[in-house]
C-alpha cells in the first residue's frame, strides 16, 4: 500500500493535498498504523499494483479518500471496481453513508462518483486557492 500510493503521490500529485515529501518520510510504524485504522483496497494486474482507495472514519461519516488508478490502466473499470469493493467492506462494517471531497477541476473524478451514485453536496476553498467539492452516497 504504501508502494502504490508513493506511486499516486509522484504521478499525480496535482491530484491530492498530501505532499509525496511528507508521506515519504513516515515512519514504518506510521505507515504500518495508516494502513491498520483506515480500510484500504488495491487493483492489482500481473502481481503489479495498478490502484487503490481506502476510507477513514471521520467526525460527520466515513471519507473516502485516495482514489487513484495507475495512467496506463484508466478507463478500465478499476476505479469502479476499487469503489464497489470498498462499497462492499464497508457496508460489512456497518456504514450507511460515504462522502468524497474532489477538487474542483478533476471532472474524471467527479464524472466517475456521479456515475455511481453520488451526489454533489457542497463546495469548500482550499487555502492555496483551489476548490474541493464534496460527494456523498448512501450505501
Amino acid at each position: 500500500m504504501r508502494h502504490l500510493r508513493l506511486r499516486a503521490l509522484d504521478l499525480d500529485a496535482e491530484a491530492f493535498l498530501a505532499e509525496p515529501d511528507d508521506e515519504r518520510s513516515r515512519s514504518d510504524e506510521e505507515w504500518a498504523a495508516e494502513i491498520h485504522e483506515l480500510t484500504w483496497v488495491a487493483a492489482t494486474v500481473a502481481a503489479d499494483g495498478v490502484g487503490l482507495a481506502r476510507s477513514r472514519k471521520a467526525g460527520d461519516g466515513t471519507h473516502v479518500e485516495s482514489l487513484w488508478v495507475d495512467p496506463g490502466h484508466r478507463r478500465a473499470g478499476v476505479a469502479t471496481r476499487l469503489l464497489q469493493e470498498l462499497f462492499r467492506i464497508e457496508r460489512e462494517h456497518g456504514v450507511t453513508h460515504l462522502f468524497v471531497w474532489v477538487l474542483e477541476g478533476n471532472t474524471a473524478a467527479r464524472t466517475l462518483y456521479r456515475r455511481l451514485g453520488f451526489r454533489q453536496t457542497e463546495t469548500q476553498p482550499l487555502a492555496d486557492g483551489r476548490i474541493e467539492v464534496r460527494f456523498e452516497i448512501d450505501l
